[in-house]
Order: C-alpha cells, then structure tokens, then sequence
C-alpha cells in the first residue's frame, strides 16, 4: 500500500479550496458489478457506463486510450484495486465508473497476479493535476481499510456502493 501512502501524502500538501462531492464525478448508474474475467472486458464494459450516461461521446477512442495508458504501466494499485485512467485536453472536468467484481475477482495482468476486486476508471483533463489527486486519494481512502472493503463487496445493488461510497 505504499502508494497509497504516497497519494494521501501529497493530498495532505493541496489546501482543499472546496468540500469534496463524489457526486459531482461519478453517476449512481457508472456503479457496476462486473461478471467480466478480464481487464479488456471490464474496462469495455464501465467505458459503456460511461457512454450510457453520456459521460463521454467517443467510447471506442477512450476505451482505446485507457487500454493503451496499460501499456505504459500497470494500474493495478495492490490491495485488490486498479485504477485505469486517461487524461485529455478534450474534457474539461473529471468523471468516474466503479466496477466491483464479486467471489473470485479478476487477474489485472501479469505484473499483478493478485484479484482485481475494484476498479476505479478515471477520465478527465489533463491540466488540473490537484484535483486529479483528490480524487484518487477519496478513491483509495475509501477502501483502504479491509473491514471497508468488506462491506464494499457486500453491497447488493450499486446505489448502496454509491451511498457508502459518497460517506467519505
């Protein structure tokens, strides 16, 4: 969990100019649980989310995006958590879709054996690089603590993952 660390510390050092709102990025329908065995699907399926609400417009270019940005690095974080991104100058704020994947989870790649059990998908601006850290810091918080993560894989509709979620 060691960038998790490194995450809330650089959050420690932005001064919060507002009162965060998972609301504002992620839409209770971009909450999906996923039956998907591997990452190219399950990055197929919330990018659909996204569409569906219209979050964004071009599904086949982000979908490329966010599986090319995998070939940089793996963004599989540890923990049971990927948080596969891409940033654009086309948008101008960010949006989120949470995938959870039940029982056995998901193999993310080679680089990380370990089950992939939350995926945090991220789009937005390339040029608000704080905000993109609070975000993800809300993010990797929130399931930081096992008994969380738990209580997250319990939840029985997406609107309780939502709620719970949005406590942080």
């Amino acid at each position: 969990m060691a960038i998790l660390g490194r995450i809330e510390h650089l959050l420690n050092k932005i001064k919060k100019r507002r009162t965060f709102e998972l609301s504002n990025y992620l839409k209770p329908n971009c909450v999906v649980f996923l039956d998907e065995r591997s990452r190219n699907d399950a990055v197929k399926t919330l990018t659909d989310s996204l569409y569906e609400s219209s979050q964004i417009h071009e599904r086949a270019l982000f979908t490329q995006a966010l599986l090319a940005r995998e070939t940089q690095g793996s963004t599989a974080i540890g923990e049971g958590i990927a948080v596969p991104h891409t940033k654009n100058k086309l948008y101008n704020h960010f949006f989120l879709a949470i995938g959870i994947v039940k029982g056995n989870g998901l193999i993310w790649d080679e680089e990380h054996p370990d089950p992939i059990h939350f995926i945090f998908l991220i789009g937005g601006p390339d040029n608000k690089p704080e905000e993109y850290l609070e975000l993800l810091s809300h993010l990797t918080t929130s399931v930081n603590c096992r008994d969380e993560r738990a209580a997250l894989l319990a939840c029985a509709t997406p609107q309780e993952v939502f709620d719970r979620l949005s406590k942080f």
